[in-house]
């Protein structure tokens, strides 16, 4: 059996293979080779799309991120973003807008059939 976690939040998608492929690709940079990791935590923050792992090597030797994430929101942003204007053009989205009393202005927007 093959799982994929798939977390969407404001509008963001990213499946937990991209977040995988990532730190995969960041412990290679760092000359860290699969075979030696122990033990592999790895933490997405939500609202920083920022990734942060921790990697303990057979030596007890650790290897993370520290205080620098891993970023991974431009490729499902674009997604997005190229998914939206392809709407847009087509004409199959209305934009609507409602500026209340308390001064918050709020943009809504329906997909037309």
């Amino acid at each position: 059996m093959k799982v994929n976690v798939e977390i969407q939040y404001d509008f963001f998608n990213v499946s937990s293979q991209d977040i995988e492929r990532l730190v995969k690709e960041d412990l290679k940079e760092k000359n860290v080779k699969i075979r030696d990791i122990e033990n592999l935590n790895i933490y997405y923050k939500l609202d920083e799309k920022a990734i942060y792992y921790v990697a303990t090597l057979k030596g007890k030797k650790i290897v993370g991120t520290g205080n620098t994430p891993l970023y991974i929101y431009w490729e499902s942003s674009f997604k997005f973003m190229f998914f939206l204007i392809n709407i847009i053009y087509c004409g199959k989205i209305r934009f609507f807008y409602e500026h209340r009393k308390d001064g918050a202005l709020f943009l809504y927007w329906m997909l037309i059939g």
